[in-house]
């Protein structure tokens, strides 16, 4: 019966978050969230504006190496590694945003080791299935405020499958259709939006989203499409595999 009455709080946890405030993660942490915000910054940030630009640095080390990939997600259709350092060209984005990072995370903030990714063409049919993260979803693991860094590491143009989000408007406003990740009734899983904004862009070209508060989709490319990503967290998120950011090293 205590297990019951577990699982039955962590589903109530998750439903009252989806019900009333818009978030996939849990409602517990959206409390944790917000009174370690108001603790440390004295204030509750709850959007942050997308922010897209160049690098304008040339990092040629930063080139996916299939060598050091493996399958990602248990999906052969996707290829990833984590790197064990930070590339210069993050540093640079980091450092050249700064500002509006630390007035949402506070200036304390922690990173995740960079991940690289490859992500393949898939058939057609397996469109409404989440084989790597393709199916509308934000990232629920900690709360509501985690910031992403995504870099194009080539061209990419909307024919090339780009990475597909919502602004928070916008995630609010299509939250009915697709607030449930996992459902048996798959018709909006990969549905097109008519607001979605892609990453696409130039060599370098970089997004910085909060994904755990906008809804987001990797789109099936034609062939692959290679991309560079670290995922920044407040400091009360730390763990061991969390590295507080230095702006001096």
């Amino acid at each position: 019966m205590i297990n019951k009455i577990k699982y039955f709080l962590v589903n109530l946890d998750f439903l009252i978050a989806k019900s009333f405030f818009y978030y996939q993660c849990r409602f517990k942490d959206i409390i944790v969230d917000v009174i370690q915000s108001l603790l440390r910054n004295k204030k509750v940030d709850f959007d942050f504006d997308i922010l897209h630009g160049n690098a304008k640095i040339n990092d040629e080390n930063l080139v996916f190496d299939i060598n050091l990939a493996a399958d990602r997600g248990g999906a052969s259709y996707s290829k990833s590694y984590e790197l064990d350092y930070m590339p210069k060209i993050f540093k640079s984005i980091i450092d050249k945003n700064h500002k509006k990072i630390s007035s949402y995370l506070g200036s304390d903030f922690v990173f995740e080791n960079p991940l690289m990714f490859r992500t393949l063409s898939f058939p057609k049919y397996l469109n409404q299935y989440d084989l790597y993260s393709n199916i509308w979803h934000q990232d629920s693991h900690d709360g509501f405020k985690l910031l992403k860094i995504f870099i194009l590491l080539e061209p990419v143009s909307e024919r090339d499958g780009p990475l597909c989000y919502l602004d928070r408007n916008e995630t609010k406003k299509n939250w009915i259709l697709l607030r449930d990740r996992w459902t048996f009734d798959r018709k909006m899983s990969d549905k097109n939006i008519i607001s979605q904004k892609y990453c696409t862009g130039q060599k370098f070209d970089y997004y910085i989203i909060n994904t755990s508060s906008c809804l987001h989709r990797a789109q099936n490319p034609q062939t692959k499409r290679d991309m560079a990503q670290i995922t920044l967290y407040p400091a009360w998120r730390k763990n061991k595999k969390r590295f507080n950011y230095d702006r001096k090293k």
